[in-house]
């Protein structure tokens, strides 16, 4: 299985001039590099084979054992960039424009842009008095007394969130079962608590302290220490980035998965509790030093509160001490997503502009039926496929949801329609389909782990067969999507040829219809009972013939699917190269196919007067560098200081 590396940034930043003496501290590239020339010397090796038990705490390597790169997690907080005054000068200067925070600001833009690293951010919380005099002007202070200068004094500042972060994020691998070794490169206690859970899901936790001094609490919870070897034999003497690339080259194919990548935190610095898992919440409160037994009892009962009551307010929750829920509410929040506009169309479907924390837009849309109500719920902020007849697909694509995005369309729909205590009779949401924007199985961990909380009994309790999951064909990520998530599964087919399909979905290139087909044959749990749905949008003169439609039917019957076909009228958007199919056109494709044996209904556009049926979704998001998101936070912190 594979190793991942936790690194404490603001440690390893402290670190780096003693563990690569030949790599410059004030280049944001040389500290990257530094961040995975730290991570292929560790992933190079395993542990001995021994029991860890038995193992000394400096137990030996093997060098010639090797693993694989799960991801690089670098934990870190972006630096102040308010404006404020000396103490003593009372000389007012712009924190942002300090070599210092620019140096911060670029070394997380630099690892941002670096493969298999996951930046992970806290936030500074700097007190009303933000200066305290620096140790060594306190030692002459209280030896002789002095007229103290500005030098004399640095910044009091704390980090918050981040050690929470980490516990998080290892609390999610071990339960998972992602890796099997963490590469901890820290020297602080507060790691202990998720180096205690690591350990008792099976994980080895291997601890390098960079030759710093390492608190005894810290060795007693960990397997072994691991210290780099020689600086100037760790160190590159070059420094391009093709050093980097042959010191810890990633192995296997690269699909166009965008990299995992950090979001701007929020700014009060509380955990959000809403998309974690059972595990998760009491990992979150075990690693704010709530007692195991405690942590355990308080994660079922805000799991109950927050999936199956819907409540947002810890005040709400009455089976929860009173006195506990200020300390919750100084720590954690149970968010939903910011609406920016909500529309209703003519024929009662909704639509929900959303916004993320980080100023990203997305869509949701509720469609009522009679006898259910079915949520389009996106997986991404944009989409990689440019399906020409798609509107979603002339966007860029910005950034993946997270599990709390994704579970967050569900849960705000439901406070839309008063569904709260979750239950499984007389509910107007009984279906939810991944057909918003962005390719699910682009997002594949993401949206697994969001659909779990939803069909999860004691939560939101949707069964997986109201569930559908669209994809336009990334082939080898169908049948993990049967096995892990189990759900309906939908397929964007649009077409029958390699001609035409390679035009408007042109991820047919990459897997063509024949793989595509295999792979819907060998999705498990499928039967007449349970079909594959094939999205077929109806586009003039393009794929909507006598011959297309016998062709497909031809296609389901050689791989003997168990099918149902649904015809799309195209519904257009500003800019769009296709024209829908006449009704009698329509009409005829979808006869052949009911002849055939095969279902093969109209669908009936829902939403168009709000830009909300199908392939219509689009918004103004714009991907943004973390970079010159901090460049534009600077600039209205300056405006108005």
């Amino acid at each position: 299985m594979p190793t991942a590396v936790v690194i404490d940034g603001a440690f390893f930043l402290r670190r780096f001039n003693s563990a690569f003496p030949n790599l410059d501290a004030s280049n944001a590239k040389d500290i990257a590099l530094g961040v995975v020339c730290i991570a292929a010397y560790h992933v190079s090796a395993r542990l001995h084979a021994t029991p860890s038990w038995q193992q000394a705490p400096d137990s030996a390597y093997r060098p010639d054992e090797t693993s694989e790169l799960y991801r690089i997690f670098f934990y870190d907080c972006p630096p102040l960039t308010k404006r404020l005054h000396t103490p003593i000068s009372r000389r007012s200067i712009n924190l942002a424009m300090t070599p210092e925070a620019q140096l911060r600001l670029a070394i997380h833009a630099q690892l941002d842009q670096t493969r298999k690293v996951a930046v992970r951010l806290g936030r500074l919380n700097d007190k009303i008095t933000p200066w305290r005099l620096k140790p060594s002007a306190m030692a002459r202070w209280q030896a002789d007394g002095f007229a103290p200068h500005d030098d004399d004094f640095e910044l009091d500042v704390m980090q918050k969130g981040v050690d929470m972060r980490l516990g998080l994020d290892i609390a999610s691998m071990a339960y998972k079962r992602q890796v099997d070794q963490i590469i901890l490169i820290a020297a602080d206690a507060d790691f202990v608590p998720p180096a205690k859970l690591a350990r008792r899901e099976g994980i080895d936790v291997v601890l390098d302290p960079m030759s710093a001094h390492v608190a005894p609490d810290l060795l007693q919870h960990v397997d072994g220490v691991r210290k780099l070897p020689n600086a100037d034999r760790l160190s590159p003497s070059g420094k391009d980035a093709m050093t980097a690339a042959n010191l810890m080259p990633i192995p296997g194919h690269i699909d166009p998965v965008p990299v995992p990548r950090s979001f701007v935190p929020r700014s009060d610095g509380r955990i959000d509790l809403l998309g974690l898992s059972l595990a998760d919440l009491r990992m979150a409160l075990e690693t704010s030093q709530l007692e195991e037994k405690q942590a355990k009892l308080r994660a079922k009962q805000l799991w109950h509160w927050i999936y199956n009551r819907g409540a947002t307010e810890f005040s709400a929750m009455t089976d929860i001490s009173k006195t506990m829920h200020p300390w919750l509410e100084q720590r954690f929040v149970i968010s939903r997503p910011n609406v920016v506009e909500a529309q209703v169309s003519t024929d009662g479907t909704r639509k929900w502009l959303l916004r993320s924390d980080d100023a990203q837009d997305y869509e949701m849309v509720f469609i009522p039926d009679a006898d259910r109500g079915t949520l389009c719920v996106s997986s991404q902020v944009g989409c990689t496929l440019n399906c020409t007849f798609c509107h979603t697909g002339t966007m860029r694509l910005v950034r993946n949801l997270t599990p709390a995005e994704i579970v967050g369309q569900v849960m705000l729909a439901r406070d839309s329609l008063g569904e709260w205590p979750s239950q499984p009779e007389g509910r107007m949401l009984t279906n939810i389909v991944m057909m918003g924007m962005g390719e699910p199985l682009y997002n594949f961990e993401n949206v697994r782990d969001a659909l779990k909380l939803v069909m999860d009994g004691a939560g939101l309790a949707l069964s997986r067969r109201r569930i559908t999951l669209s994809t336009s064909g990334v082939v080898p990520m169908m049948a993990r999507a049967g096995a892990e998530i189990g759900v309906n599964l939908a397929v964007s087919l649009h077409a029958v040829t390699k001609e035409v399909r390679d035009e408007i979905v042109p991820l047919n290139r990459k897997y063509g219809i024949e793989e595509l087909l295999q792979a819907c044959a060998d999705y498990p749990g499928t039967n007449n009972a349970r079909r594959i749905t094939f999205e077929y949008v109806m586009l003039k003169d393009k794929n909507d013939s006598d011959d297309d439609a016998r062709e497909l039917v031809r296609l389901l019957r050689k791989y003997e699917l168990p099918a149902k076909v649904n015809l799309i009228p195209f519904n257009p958007w500003p800019g769009a190269a296709y024209e829908c199919s006449t009704p009698e056109r329509i009409k005829s494709f979808s006869s052949i196919v009911f002849g055939a044996g095969i279902s093969a209904p109209v669908r009936t556009p829902r939403g168009r007067d709000i830009d909300a049926a199908c392939g219509q979704l689009k918004t103004a998001s714009e991907k943004k560098s973390r970079a010159q998101l901090d460049r534009e936070a600077a600039v209205e912190s300056d405006a108005f200081a």
